[in-house]
């Protein structure tokens, strides 16, 4: 039973090991994105800010038209920066829930551990807060080694 318990408790450990890297990588990726957008947004409002501080013919027709396209260029980036940063924040609190998976793997050996000292189903969930399913698991896991 304690191989497999410390075979369990390794499995789980790699498989947040795994992700954690996955989301610090893509959120790595996204914060990149984020930047470059942000320099983009930059560029657009300042050269928006050039076309309309210089002192040329008066507004017409055919100036609002050249901005047209910056104006939109400039709402779009400013939108895609949003939802970025929404990402990011999302990716964020993914990570800090990955980091915070480490002690299950030691609520995982608690339970092992009650389960050789001959506890019930109810003993687990109560003392490890595992759903059923799982204290049952542990317990049929225990009954076959």
């Amino acid at each position: 039973m304690t191989s497999i318990t410390v075979w369990l408790a390794a499995a789980a450990l790699m498989l947040a090991i795994v992700a954690l890297i996955v989301a610090v990588m893509t959120s790595r990726k996204h914060t990149e994105l984020l930047e470059r957008q942000q320099q983009r947004l930059l560029m657009l409002t300042e050269a928006l800010g050039a076309l309309q501080n210089t002192p040329s013919e008066p507004e017409t027709e055919d100036n609002q038209a050249q901005l047209q396209p910056l104006h939109e260029a400039l709402e779009q980036l400013r939108a895609q920066q949003q939802a970025l940063h929404q990402q990011q924040q999302q990716f964020a609190s993914t990570i800090k829930q990955l980091e915070q998976q480490e002690p299950e793997v030691k609520l995982y050996q608690r339970a092992a551990k009650l389960v050789e000292q001959g506890a019930s189903v109810d003993d687990l969930m109560q003392a490890c807060d595992l759903p059923r399913a799982e204290a049952e698991l542990m317990l049929a896991m225990h009954q076959r080694s």
